[in-house]
């Protein structure tokens, strides 16, 4: 870790792992309810009142991060120093993970030390440490022998302003001597540089996995009643119904029950089954806000550095190249539905009536075309090949194409993209 040269940041909080390592303490981001303090005329105001007031407002002003997203908002510039072994942070303001504020009021100078150690990471046993060196290419000009590395930029709290409590007054905890301010500040540390130049495509390709899960229940249809008729179809997806409980669609469940067992084959297994995976995947997309951990911090930029030489006079490393641009440079946005770079994710469209889709591709630049019905198959393995086939992440120069159901008094609704 680095700290700048105007302001000393505390180490954040570490715990312990296995090799005797210390690893920073991850920092929870996960939606939660605030509880707005009272006060009354005459009422005894004690410091967890105070200090409720404070956690109250530090709550809701995090919540910016769930409408507007998280990274830079303005400022931030990198750029080389005229000392080798360092770099120039320019002032600016970014929201972190957790909604917190990170400010850097004035122009900070960095020292580039920690990122330009030649030993290995004391855990090099047990984690993959990265390529020492690395050679790059900037418009024809070829470089060898860099190191590659991200720097990121975190909130930091400093303790300052002691007081000491007035005589007399006795406390349950706490000493004597307490700090009555708590200064907002900033740390930055650099972490070697990842060999995919997208950061988001492995988030992405999580994200995306948990969207496909929804197909399993077709899977398992097939591994367990493949072939099946009447009563063993009706049963089948009587239990799966009992055990997995449709939220938005309970009319499959009121459809199952009243029709005969023995009227069941597989054509209208697959109607039921279809509308099981979609009220999954409707699920899926709008279940729950997006939440980082806010360790992590905010990336800034990535530097190439050539690190001295042993045989060279120089002691400290040189700045070849500065990037503060995407995908190494976090701007402000959400990871509610993540994309990599040069794709876009629709999982906004699914669901959405088809002319308010349409709407919703034009606003995002996209050349489309004509509808698809969605019609369905007659065997569940033709269904689940018909909606792998769907995509729900596509490029964003691609042409697409909505394919959509008739899902009766609901309208006609998008199910899936082809781009």
């Amino acid at each position: 870790m680095i700290s700048n040269r105007t302001r000393n940041a505390p180490p954040q909080r570490t715990s312990t792992t296995a090799c005797g390592c210390s690893e920073p303490e991850q920092v929870s981001c996960m939606l939660e309810c605030s509880e707005k303090p009272r006060f009354a005329c005459g009422q005894l105001l004690t410091d967890e009142d105070l200090t409720a007031l404070v956690k109250w407002s530090e709550t809701k002003s995090a919540l910016a991060r769930f409408r507007h997203g998280w990274g830079v908002v303005c400022g931030l510039d990198v750029y080389a120093s005229s000392q080798d072994g360092q770099v120039n942070v320019g002032p600016g303001y970014a929201l972190d993970g957790c909604g917190r504020d990170i400010v850097v009021c004035s122009e900070t100078t960095i020292s580039l030390d920690a990122c330009c150690k030649p030993e290995l990471p004391p855990c090099k046993d047990l984690v993959a440490s990265p390529a020492p060196t690395v050679s790059a290419e900037f418009g024809g000009i070829k470089s060898h022998d860099l190191r590659v590395v991200d720097m990121v930029l975190h909130y930091a709290e400093i303790d300052g302003s002691p007081r000491t409590a007035l005589g007399g007054v006795t406390c349950a905890t706490g000493s004597r001597h307490e700090y009555s301010r708590t200064q907002e500040s900033s740390r930055i540390e650099c972490v070697p540089g990842t060999a995919d130049g997208d950061p988001l495509r492995l988030q992405a390709e999580k994200w995306e996995e948990g969207y496909r899960a929804c197909l399993h229940v077709l899977k398992c249809y097939r591994d367990e009643s493949d072939n099946a008729k009447g009563a063993e179809v009706h049963h089948w997806l009587s239990r799966w119904l009992e055990r997995h409980p449709l939220r938005h669609f309970g009319f499959v469940k009121d459809w199952v029950s009243h029709k005969p067992a023995g009227d069941w084959d597989e054509p209208q297994a697959v109607q039921a089954l279809f509308w099981i995976v979609q009220d999954c995947r409707n699920s899926y997309i709008n279940s729950s806000c997006s939440h980082h951990q806010g360790a992590d911090g905010v990336p800034i930029a990535r530097l190439w550095l050539r690190l001295p030489s042993t045989s060279s006079t120089k002691t400290k490393c040189q700045v070849i190249a500065i990037d503060t641009q995407p995908p190494h440079r976090r701007f402000m946005r959400s990871d509610s539905q993540p994309a990599p770079l040069q794709s876009v994710n629709l999982a906004r469209v699914i669901w959405r009536r088809v002319e308010e889709a349409q709407s919703m591709l034009v606003g995002l630049g996209m050349e489309t075309r004509d509808p698809d019905l969605f019609e369905l198959p007659q065997s569940v393995k033709a269904l689940e090949a018909k909606l792998e086939a769907g995509k729900v992440i596509v490029a964003i120069d691609s042409v697409a194409k909505l394919q959509f159901v008739d899902a009766g008094s609901l309208g006609y609704r998008v199910i899936g993209v082809v781009g």
